[in-house]
């Protein structure tokens, strides 16, 4: 029975331990490491609740495994949890130890095998006249739109001078017009 809850457990994510509860598989999400260049697999890790779930998918797989009748399956299942949860300490091979304590049982995992979850090697590659799209802060943009968004801004040269020369020059030749004009009467 270790052996087909065990099996049943993996494929499934989930197994009911009739009456005492179910354990399940939670799987985190993968994670990027820049550093290392590499992406680390998803981890997976066996809990217990005291919850009971339908169990009619479990002992379906154990009499199809058995080649047994469901009612028989059933209490096959029945059997083995009773006697399993009866004692202080039990290990379910490949899965953790239970341990009861004052009626409230305990469950210690064991660590799920990572030969089977090594990290995959991953350079990041950017191009650089390539559109990506990123995010900055809160809002989704592309490197083009950063790039004119970073872009320096030349501020458009300041020609007062020009003009102030222009004015100046015309208030010269005013002058010395004026001064040639008077001189010659």
């Amino acid at each position: 029975m270790h052996q087909l809850i065990a099996t049943y457990l993996f494929q499934h994510k989930q197994c009911t331990l009739l009456k005492y509860g179910h354990l399940f598989i939670k799987t985190s999400t993968a994670e990027s490491n820049f550093i290392n260049k590499q992406i680390d697999a998803p981890q997976q890790s066996i809990h217990f609740s005291n919850q009971e779930i339908d169990s009619a998918g479990f002992i379906e797989y154990v009499a199809s495994q058995k080649n047994i009748l469901l009612q028989n399956a059933k209490e096959d299942v029945e059997h083995f949890t009773q006697l399993f949860f009866s004692g202080q300490q039990n290990n379910l091979k490949g899965i953790g130890i239970f341990t009861i304590q004052n009626g409230s049982i305990n469950f210690e995992a064991v660590d799920v095998n990572s030969l089977l979850t090594q990290p995959a090697y991953a350079e990041r590659v950017i191009h650089q006249a390539a559109e990506h799209s990123m995010l900055v802060g809160d809002k989704e943009t592309t490197t083009t739109e950063m790039t004119e968004f970073l872009a320096e801004k030349i501020a458009p040269q300041d020609k007062w001078w020009i003009w102030a020369i222009l004015l100046g020059l015309i208030g010269i030749s005013i002058i010395v017009f004026y001064y040639l004009i008077d001189n010659q009467y």
